[in-house]
């Protein structure tokens, strides 16, 4: 039976739901993220309407993924554009770790790193998700990963700074060097910062696989198996490729990206 709409009685319930609005930002935040006039003033403006999102995402923290419209035209956009307001949040809160340690990092290379990082680690995910039968588009992938990372990506640097402080910057951007140091080290400090980092880690780790399965089964309907499944997949195909060959290239190439605009400034 249906209702007057033509909308059986399940639609209705959904509708039902609460929904997260699709769009952190306004017209003057998009303009600031797509090469527009750029204005301190917009872009302190644009964190009031990503706060409310955010708190909405906050009243439904293992589910909100379920409920964002995947059909929406401007969903990429806005899920790129929510994921850079934390970003931004992000590196404010681990700026005291690197001035602690004596370490500078610009906000470009902060933010070319993480965006290129990310995508790679996404687009593995979405060729697993494919490979064992999910139906869902690329943009539809990424976007749910990026408001999923956006979400939990400042809460992660506000729990993590303590093992930040203990372990210094280089374990942000896993660096082997800085593994390796740990590793060998006995400092009980060393040693307490790595135990909380794994622990946090896991923590974080474990909410974002969450939100993994349950928008792998809305847009690619995919049991929660075959889910775990893609994801070794994926990871399997993009780990290797992130610590062997994108990192130490990005830790070398933004090094002298750095130098030079010290230099230049």
């Amino acid at each position: 039976m249906t209702t007057p709409t033509g909308q059986g009685h399940q639609q209705e319930n959904e509708d039902q739901q609460p929904k997260p609005k699709n769009v952190p930002g306004d017209t003057e935040v998009v303009d600031i993220l797509y090469g527009g006039s750029a204005e301190l003033s917009s872009l302190i403006k644009g964190f009031k309407p990503y706060l409310s999102y955010m708190w909405g995402f906050m009243r439904r923290p293992f589910s909100f993924v379920q409920y964002i419209d995947y059909g929406d035209q401007f969903l990429l956009r806005n899920a790129f554009i929510f994921l850079c307001y934390s970003i931004l949040l992000y590196y404010i809160f681990l700026l005291p770790v690197f001035v602690y340690h004596g370490e500078g990092i610009h906000r470009v290379t902060f933010y070319l790193r993480t965006i290129i990082q990310g995508g790679i680690a996404i687009l593995g995910l979405h060729l697993g998700l494919r490979i064992i039968g999910g139906r869902g588009t690329w943009k539809q992938t990424f976007s749910a990963t990026l408001f999923s990372s956006g979400f939990l990506a400042p809460f992660s640097a506000l729990f993590l700074l303590p093992a930040y402080f203990m372990l210094g910057p280089g374990i942000i951007f896993g660096e082997s060097a800085t593994f390796i140091e740990i590793a060998n080290s006995n400092e009980p400090e060393i040693l307490f910062g790595l135990l909380y980092f794994n622990l946090i880690s896991g923590t974080y780790g474990l909410t974002w696989f969450i939100h993994y399965l349950k928008y792998s089964k809305v847009i690619h309907g995919v049991s929660w198996l075959k889910a775990v499944g893609a994801y070794l997949l994926g990871m399997a195909a993009a780990l290797p490729l992130l610590m062997l060959i994108i990192n130490p290239f990005l830790n070398a190439t933004f090094k002298y990206v750095e130098q030079a605009i010290d230099y230049i400034l």
